[in-house]
């Protein structure tokens, strides 16, 4: 078991001066490598430089979103906790293969929930929305990237094509290290 503690000393966006970085994280995080991981905290029904980083039904994609310098040397754990829906059309981003996806991962970035019956990521779409609507376009979550952990997280897909969505397309996965542990996937 390693201990990982911050405080996080690191400007994602300093034109955002709503986003506000902890001094106060610390957590248990058991079998990663022994490195520096910068800790980003997300609660769905948090306070943002009270208790986590970033809160809301998005709060983990706009975590995401912020880093942009994640690297073999700086990698990152989204420490996430809470229910976070997508239920509409809108709140599903598409990604570079076309298709719409409600959290799309990165290189070096981890997510990791506090245990999977506390990180709840969810991906349902009304079954009303007509025969013509192309339900296989829409994914919970999208993990095609290389150098990534999702561990203690459930993720729920309904009426959408995958819950989790693991493919590189035409070139594979080949050699990519992802690593997806203590999750429960329907």
């Amino acid at each position: 078991t390693n201990m990982v503690s911050s405080p996080v000393s690191i400007t994602l966006n300093p034109a955002n001066s709503s986003i506000k970085f902890s001094n106060f994280v610390k957590y248990r995080i058991d079998n990663l490598e022994n490195r520096n991981y910068t800790i980003v905290t997300v609660k769905r029904n948090g306070t943002v430089g009270v208790d986590c980083d970033y809160t809301g039904r998005r709060g983990i994609q706009d975590a995401i979103d912020a880093i942009t310098n994640a690297s073999s040397d700086r990698q990152y754990i989204i420490r996430a906790s809470g229910t976070f829906e997508a239920t509409q059309t809108s709140h599903f981003d598409k990604n570079a293969s076309g298709q719409l996806s409600f959290i799309l991962l990165k290189p070096y970035v981890h997510l990791i929930g506090l245990n999977r019956d506390d990180c709840i990521i969810t991906g349902k779409l009304p079954n009303n929305l007509g025969a013509g609507f192309a339900y296989s376009q829409y994914q919970t979550m999208r993990h095609d990237i290389n150098h990534s952990r999702i561990e203690n997280v459930s993720i729920v897909g309904e009426n959408l094509r995958y819950p989790l969505h693991i493919d590189a397309g035409a070139l594979g996965n080949k050699d990519f290290v992802q690593t997806i542990k203590n999750c429960r996937i329907w």
